[in-house]
C-alpha cells in the first residue's frame, strides 16, 4: 500500500521551475540618462558635501542599483549619514558601510542643511 501511495505524491517535473518564473516575472527599471544641468547639480551636492566632511552629514541619496541576476536594476532612496566621499574611487561611503557609486546617483540632498533653508 504504502509503495501504491508513493505514485500518487505530488510530482515536480521541472525542479526549480516554478522559482525560474518568479524571477521571470520580477521587474527592473533602466538606468536613466542623466543630462548637463542634472550632472552639474549632483556635482555641486557633492563638493558641498565634501566641504562639510568629516563633521556628521546627513543626506537623502536616490541612486541606481544594478540587479544581481538580470539586466536592469531599481532605484533605492538612502537616507543617513555620510563617513567619506571617496572622489577617486567615485564612491560615497555611508556611516552603515553601504558604498554608493557616484556614477549611480540620481539626486542627493543634504537634509540637515536644506530643512533650515
Amino acid at each position: 500500500i504504502k509503495d501504491r501511495a508513493a505514485q500518487f505524491a505530488p510530482f515536480s517535473a521541472v525542479v526549480g521551475h516554478e522559482s525560474a518564473v518568479k524571477e521571470a516575472a520580477r521587474l527592473t527599471d533602466h538606468k536613466k540618462m542623466l543630462d548637463e544641468t542634472e550632472k552639474t547639480a549632483i556635482d555641486y551636492k557633492l563638493r558641498e558635501l565634501e566641504e562639510r566632511l568629516p563633521s556628521d552629514v546627513e543626506v537623502e541619496i536616490l541612486y541606481y542599483e544594478p540587479d544581481g541576476l538580470k539586466s536592469g536594476g531599481k532605484y533605492v532612496t538612502k537616507v543617513g549619514q555620510v563617513s567619506k566621499l571617496d572622489k577617486y574611487q567615485r564612491v560615497i561611503i555611508m556611516m552603515d558601510g553601504l558604498h554608493i557609486m557616484i556614477d549611480d546617483v540620481y539626486s542627493i540632498m543634504i537634509t540637515d542643511l536644506e530643512k533650515y533653508i
